[in-house]
């Protein structure tokens, strides 16, 4: 079982209320259930509760076990990418899928990075 994330932008700089745009490729064992691709921000850190969001998704339809499908997702506003020394609030492009066997499972992500400057903010860099 493979599957990947090939984003438009391969950089991955992202800008609020940007669209995020891409393909999705899986080649699975047989046809899932389901299957989408999300962006999701989610926080990272020392000691710190860890806490998510979805921001958009993309459910497929006429799934076969291999496949290509294109996405575009809009981000929000915010939260922005935040790289601190205790927490980190991560990007992330997922494509998921649920089969018959085991529920849903990540297949494959990228990080992306989203703010006004496209990078992640780091408040002890000078």
């Amino acid at each position: 079982m493979t599957a990947r994330v090939d984003l438009g932008r391969e950089d991955g700089r992202h800008y609020p209320g940007d669209v995020v745009s891409g393909t999705v490729e899986w080649s699975l064992r047989e046809a899932p259930l389901n299957a989408a691709v999300r962006v999701r921000w989610r926080t990272e850190g020392k000691s710190w509760p860890e806490d998510s969001g979805v921001v958009g998704i993309e459910r497929f339809a006429a799934l076969r076990a291999v496949d290509r499908r294109p996405f575009k997702l809009t981000l929000p506003p915010m939260p922005y990418s935040y790289s601190g020394k205790v927490l980190s609030i991560v990007w992330r492009v997922e494509f998921f899928q649920r089969s018959r066997w085991r529920g849903e499972k990540i297949e494959a992500f990228r990080v992306i990075t989203m703010s006004p400057t496209g990078d992640a903010i780091e408040p002890y860099r000078r």
